[in-house]
């Protein structure tokens, strides 16, 4: 079989100025439109019409494309069959700079004959731009076929080697919202205006608390359900909860037990989140939405279709009563149910599946063929290995600290003939800690899965060649 050529074109988008050099860092700091930049590692004549077709930026690559790319490193997105949430692609670009490219920026006001003839291209690009959160696309072509793939990153920055090479690192598009930075349920804070015992039913809160209608709020430990709202905006804004230290419930469902306390002028209400009755994935959206993913990346019937399929008629019944790290709030529900969540940086879409690690592959790969001959290697992955499985759930009072007693649940799953000294030998625990989200039928399933996927793991490589 005669491999097909392939080639690369990189598009880079950086911010446009009708001032100085060209650029809002070396003008006066607004911005006009859109610079594009494209390199090649392509020797042949590119159309124009080819060129014009990748960019959704409207224009030209200024002073065309510049044949320099000397290589492409990526990292791509990589899951994480026991966190839920994959690690984010990343990657570098090689350029090698010339001074026969001309200048980056030939029609800004500033760019006379004396400046364009000084430095370099990939100098002057550096001096003029800020290089974060940039778009920057890799498109992949096959001389026989055409374009076959776009891949989307942004800058992460643009250094030199100081010998005329430059590396211009990426980063994943959703990097730009760093979910481990952010913080779920959204922080929404109130407070009393006055002291209340702990048999009052209305309650003086600040005249900014947002409309709480049928929602939860936590004030120190103490959980309460909203009935009704009055002249909020004004200084004599009130809340009216229902009977204090009543367990919360909603259609007919306990979700928290709650004990009443006496709370003093200026304490803190918090507003909860309420997973009510809610199907995982409708629970992921609103997670991603809140702390910034654009709504346009997140494909919510695919999400359902997808979940449905294997976790059938699952839904979250639970109170979010304290704001974390989102990472940490993904987990809670990824981890239990068994769904891998990632960004696709070729759809652009952020993709779900769901028990992957117990779903069995509908690709075939045959050595000889996508494999290269005797290039397959098997490894015994003993960081996975597990015999036996445990979680703790069902928790009676939310509020309540994270540890044993407040518990009243766990879920065990053993192999004990993997722990004999015919097998193994040893016991390999894998503790999923305490989760008060999950219930009995699902914490039984985590735990029954986990332990027979990863009795005796393995991880396969091998080499295979561009086709």
């Amino acid at each position: 079989m005669t491999a097909k050529r392939h080639y690369t074109i990189v598009e880079l988008q950086l911010p446009k100025s009708n001032s100085g050099f060209g650029t809002p860092k070396s003008g006066d700091g607004t911005v006009s439109g859109v610079n594009v930049y494209m390199f090649t590692n392509y020797n042949k004549p590119i159309r124009r019409s080819e060129i014009l077709s990748l960019s959704d930026a409207g224009s030209e690559p200024i002073g065309g494309i510049k044949k320099c790319l000397k290589g492409i490193s990526e990292s791509p997105t990589k899951l994480q069959p026991e966190v839920g949430l994959a690690i984010r692609s990343s990657g570098s670009i090689q350029l090698v700079d010339s001074t026969n490219f001309g200048d980056p920026n030939p029609f800004a006001p500033d760019v006379t004959a004396e400046v364009a003839a000084q430095g370099t291209f990939l100098q002057k690009l550096k001096a003029r731009n800020y290089f974060s959160n940039n778009p920057v696309k890799i498109h992949n072509f096959c001389e026989v076929d055409g374009l076959y793939e776009t891949k989307h990153y942004l800058t992460d920055g643009f250094n030199s080697d100081g010998k005329g090479k430059w590396t211009l690192k990426l980063k994943s598009e959703l990097s730009r919202v760093d979910v481990g930075e952010t913080v779920w349920p959204k922080e929404e804070y109130g407070y009393l205006r006055q002291d209340i015992d702990d048999s009052v039913t209305t309650l003086p809160v600040d005249p900014d608390l947002p409309d709480a209608i049928n929602d939860v709020i936590r004030i120190g430990d103490e959980l309460l359900k909203v009935t009704n709202v009055s002249n909020i905006g004004t200084a004599s804004a009130e809340l009216t909860v229902q009977t204090r230290g009543a367990a919360i419930t909603f259609d007919g469902d306990t979700y928290s037990r709650t004990r009443e306390d006496s709370h003093g002028s200026g304490d803190q209400i918090f507003r909860c989140y309420v997973a009510r009755n809610q199907n995982i994935a409708d629970l992921l959206y609103n997670v991603l939405l809140d702390v910034g993913i654009p709504s346009i990346r997140l494909p919510f019937a695919a999400w359902v279709s997808e979940i449905d399929t294997w976790l059938a008629g699952v839904r979250v019944k639970t109170i979010f009563y304290e704001s974390m790290k989102t990472n940490d709030a993904l987990k809670m529900f990824l981890t239990p149910y068994m769904l891998n969540v990632w960004y696709d940086d070729v759809a652009r879409l952020v993709k779900v599946s769901a028990v992957n690690v117990w779903k069995e592959s509908d690709v075939d790969l045959n050595e000889g063929n996508e494999i290269d001959f005797e290039s397959i290697r098997v490894k015994d992955e003993e960081s996975l290995r597990n015999t036996r499985s445990v979680i703790v759930y069902n928790k009676d009072y939310l509020t309540d600290p994270e540890e044993i007693p407040s518990y009243k649940n766990a879920s065990t799953f053993i192999k004990p003939e993997l722990e004999a000294d015919s097998a193994f030998g040893e016991s390999k625990i894998k503790d999923f800690g305490f989760n008060y989200i999950i219930n009995n039928t699902a914490a039984d399933l985590l735990v029954n899965r986990t332990t027979n996927r990863y009795s005796d793991p393995r991880r396969f490589n091998w080499k295979t060649q561009e086709v």
